[in-house]
């Protein structure tokens, strides 16, 4: 009888292994189980991810809850929404390529071509001391990508480690009383990194004066960018973030706001948002993003698509805003539609990056998703206040 792993979903007990789950095919009940046991490749890179999860854990035990986490995270959003296997193939391999840096050689696989995409090179955990650092209910989500500032190394051991942004502002990752375990030799090496680019992912607050740090009480991931993603993607905007920039007196104008969970104010569900630098006012005719890629799903005639299909494609992508045209098909509120586009045709997209080549992993996905036709698209948003 076939005997397969698959991989432990992060809520189950901690009396189970972290590594895997055994599993008689046989008895195989739920979809994703009969899809996984039905292809040997497939099955075959549940096991490795399940190795993968247990090495990675095993690498930062301080941070197993965080880990536990993000895989329960990516079963539900990434893997389980798959259709159809080759979704499952790509699914597992990102993973794993995901995974890929915390692994030690025993584990690490030899003769698998893995894709390129940032990959997860450490996790600072929640501070162990819940004085200095209590839950903070008002912590949002957040990111930063930039490069790595070891303070400590300057003598100036007060900041810690921290993230420089573009600009060349430093956004406190780890404060010294914080640091512990192999946090700040692990993340020492990685700043001394030449010519590297990391983006951090967790939640923020601020301090009295305003300034934006990561939450001490809350996980952090850091991941490498790949070379021909290292530019810094627009960030999202949320209320700390936009707290600052009134305080300083910045705004950037046009910059799309990607993250589905927190777009730019202003903007319908099915509209893709960005930062404009005024409220929208009638007397002036338009408003345009910052450029951008898009994946183009799914295409009928204008005002035809349900929302519904947005809301069913958005969960084959969970990180990365699906947006709905439907140019003048509503007798009210502001006209959103979008550059090298037909006007008169509706469609369904995905967006997908500063750069082509950031593009191409989400084409991919979507056309192993059910979108044999997508296609990438470069576009701007432009928010049509009347008719010209």
């Amino acid at each position: 009888m076939w005997i397969r792993f698959v991989v432990i979903a992060a809520s189950l007990a901690a009396a189970v292994p972290a590594s895997a789950q055994s599993f008689d095919c046989a008895k195989a009940q739920t979809r994703i189980e009969k899809m996984v046991c039905a292809d040997r490749s497939i099955a075959d890179l549940d096991e490795y991810l399940g190795r993968y999860y247990a090495a990675s854990r095993a690498e930062i035990p301080e941070a197993a809850s965080c880990l536990q986490a993000d895989q329960s995270q990516w079963l539900k959003t990434t893997r389980d929404v798959c259709a159809d296997g080759t979704c499952l193939k790509t699914a597992y391999l990102t993973r794993l390529a995901e995974l890929d840096p915390l692994q030690p050689g025993a584990t690490a696989l030899k003769n698998i071509s893995l894709p390129v995409v940032p990959s997860l090179v450490w996790v600072v955990p929640p501070a162990l001391d819940k004085v200095a650092a209590p839950p903070n209910p008002k912590a949002r989500p957040y990111e930063a990508v930039g490069t790595l500032v070891d303070d400590i190394a300057t003598n100036d051991r007060s900041k810690g480690i921290s993230i420089r942004v573009k600009g060349g502002k430093d956004i406190p990752l780890v404060l010294t009383m914080f640091l512990e375990g192999k946090t700040q030799d692990r993340l020492a090496i990685l700043a001394k990194e030449a010519n590297a680019t990391f983006r951090v992912k967790g939640f923020a607050a601020t301090d009295p004066g305003g300034s934006i740090f990561f939450e001490p009480s809350r996980c952090a991931f850091v991941y490498r960018m790949p070379a021909s993603q290292a530019k810094p993607k627009p960030v999202p905007q949320d209320p700390e973030q936009e707290m600052e920039q009134v305080r300083l007196k910045v705004v950037v104008q046009g910059k799309v706001c990607a993250d589905p969970d927190r777009p730019c104010s202003g903007f319908k569900p099915n509209e893709l948002s960005f930062s404009i630098a005024s409220p929208f006012k009638f007397d002036r005719g338009r408003d345009k993003s910052q450029p951008f890629y898009a994946v183009i799903l799914k295409s009928a005639p204008i005002c035809s698509l349900a929302d519904s299909e947005r809301v069913r494609a958005q969960k084959v992508f969970p990180r990365a805003k699906v947006f709905l045209h439907r140019y003048f098909c509503e007798e009210f509120g502001d006209k959103v539609t979008y550059s090298n586009v037909n006007e008169k045709s509706g469609f369904v997209a995905v967006y997908a990056g500063d750069t082509e080549a950031a593009a191409q992993p989400i084409l991919a996905l979507a056309k192993a998703s059910g979108y044999p036709d997508a296609n990438i698209r470069r576009m701007e948003v432009i928010v049509q206040y009347q008719i010209e």
